[in-house]
């Protein structure tokens, strides 16, 4: 899993946690959505994918189910 300090665009741009939460939510996928494409996979695994605010791209980084409720 990437680290919960600094979250990276190809494009170069940085996010720590708290700007990586305010970035245009796109998609959060379940472990139930991903199987069985992804293995092994932990029961409360997801999948964020958001917008960077530079350069549009999308950004993925993986967390759990309890992480991503705190800030939702």
């Amino acid at each position: 899993m990437c680290s919960e300090s600094q979250l990276a665009c190809a494009c170069g741009r940085h996010y720590d946690l708290a700007r990586w939460n305010a970035l245009p939510l796109c998609a959060r996928f379940t472990t139930g959505a991903l199987c069985p494409r992804v293995t092994p996979r932990p029961a409360d695994l997801l999948v964020e994918i958001r917008v960077c605010t530079n350069c549009e791209r999308q950004i993925t980084r993986l967390t759990d189910s309890a992480r991503a409720s705190e800030r939702s």
